[in-house]
């Protein structure tokens, strides 16, 4: 929702917003204190200063870690993401989202470039260390004319980080981005004081290179 005529505001995507809530503006969410007012911000979608009111009369506030308190608008998108439901990951994902974004991260979903083959096997003898070879079973083969035996040799290898890793990454990455699209759905008539939230969303799915149709 926009603000009032002649206020000064700026439009965020959620992410951004939530990067400024908490990096810049130091909101926490805290787990130790009253959920019940947080509940009612987020599921009555009431506007900031009915907010401060509620709050400056209990006397209960989303946490801020900075010097001085976070802006209202900051400390209501904390409270969105302290309540996110278990569906979309509750407390665990409250907790990345605000640690990435006081980082100005996304999740790693480990690029493709980040795959790496290494040797199974290593191993260390007076020259250093060296990759592990095993051998195969003994074969024939004709050079010249006769038939010459020998032992075929390879070097067993893994990629790492290996499928399972990248498959959990990248499920992170996704339940982090529905968990956005939920909050940004969630706040998206709530009247903030300096703020306009855009649509714009992160990428869904980065690892997905689109084709160009021929």
């Amino acid at each position: 929702m926009m603000p009032a005529r002649g206020t000064r505001y700026r439009e965020m995507s959620i992410q951004r917003a939530l990067e400024w809530a908490f990096g810049t503006e130091f909101a926490r969410v805290d787990f130790d204190q009253t959920d019940s007012l947080d509940r009612d911000i987020v599921m009555g979608g009431r506007d900031t200063l009915s907010v401060l009111a509620d709050r400056a009369i209990l006397g209960c506030k989303v946490d801020g870690g900075g010097s001085s308190e976070p802006h209202p608008d900051a400390q209501s998108l904390a409270a969105a993401v302290k309540m996110l439901p278990d569906g979309y990951g509750g407390r665990r994902m409250a907790i990345q989202i605000m640690t990435l974004a006081r980082a100005g991260r996304s999740p790693d979903w480990i690029r493709n470039s980040d795959v790496r083959v290494k040797p199974r096997t290593w191993a260390q003898n007076q020259h250093g260390r060296y990759a592990v070879v095993e051998d195969l079973p003994e074969e024939k083969k004709l050079i010249r004319g006769r038939v010459r035996r020998y032992t075929p040799q390879i070097c067993p290898i893994i990629y790492t980080p290996d499928a399972r890793t990248i498959a959990a990454a990248r499920r992170n990455y996704l339940d982090w981005w529905g968990a956005l699209t939920y909050i940004a759905w969630t706040v998206a008539h709530w009247q903030f004081d300096r703020i306009v939230l855009t649509d714009a969303m992160p990428p869904m799915t980065p690892w997905i290179i689109p084709t160009n149709p021929t």
